[in-house]
């Protein structure tokens, strides 16, 4: 859980995802991983989409196990039981991820469906010898809503995990360490100026991906020149600059 743009879905799915595939806790590198699924307006169909069995027809399946998971919270557990006993008829461990949980509230506007959706994952982890696990995303503005749901709620408030904004030596970590993989090149200046734009703004990361990208396509070979950074508008109008140089390029009707 953390503010909008503090990185919640890339630690999940570049950094936490990665690390259990590989094995960071005993025979994690063996659990059974369902595709991420964003929730979107209608969170039973993407949560059936994510568990679809390879080889079925995807719009009948996943129309039907939508009428079934609404009927019955029990219904998600059974599926996942069923897929791991065909697999490999042990008690493997199943982890489903969604990233971006605030959408049930925000795009799902039918209550029943939403319900449904929660209810089907609050089964799912507390089903009796199961090792299933939930791994979810979720802004910080939407918390004040997790109460109301009784039986979610102490699952989701015992397993909280925070993200808090980036210091400055984090900053600077994101920055400088993926250029040293490919050989990029800052010029002096270029990383500090990065860091004193975006440093204490709510959408630092953001923006520092937007400016980065943008220095990336303009480098001059491997390197990043800090009169490149100031050209662009640096951290903080890079954005902007961007948006209103596409806006001029368009003809009259399109603006």
């Amino acid at each position: 859980v953390g503010p909008s743009g503090s990185g919640k879905s890339s630690l999940i799915l570049a950094g936490l995802l990665p690390q259990l595939k590989a094995g960071a806790i005993k025979e994690s590198e063996n659990w059974r991983y369902y595709p991420p699924f964003v929730p979107g307006s209608n969170p039973l169909a993407k949560l059936a989409g994510a568990i679809r069995p390879d080889g079925s027809d995807k719009n009948a399946w996943v129309e039907e196990q939508q009428a079934h998971l609404l009927a019955d919270p029990a219904q998600l557990t059974r599926l996942i039981d069923e897929q791991q006993s065909a697999a490999s008829g042990d008690e493997q461990a199943t982890v489903l991820i969604i990233d971006q949980f605030e959408e049930a509230f925000t795009l799902c506007l039918d209550q029943k469906i939403r319900h449904a959706f929660i209810d089907n994952l609050t089964h799912l982890v507390q089903a009796t010898g199961s090792n299933h696990m939930v791994i979810l995303t979720m802004r910080t503005d939407f918390e004040p809503r997790m109460p109301q749901l009784t039986e979610f709620y102490p699952l989701f408030e015992q397993s909280l995990v925070r993200v808090t904004p980036l210091d400055a030596g984090e900053l600077r970590e994101a920055i400088e360490r993926p250029a040293e993989r490919v050989g990029l090149i800052f010029e002096d200046g270029v990383v500090k100026g990065l860091l004193q734009d975006v440093l204490g703004e709510p959408a630092a990361l953001p923006l520092l991906q937007f400016t980065l990208l943008k220095l990336w396509e303009n480098r001059q070979r491997n390197r990043i020149t800090l009169d490149m950074y100031h050209n662009l508008g640096g951290g903080r109008l890079t954005l902007a600059n961007s948006a209103d140089e596409l806006y001029e390029s368009l003809i009259p009707q399109d603006q």
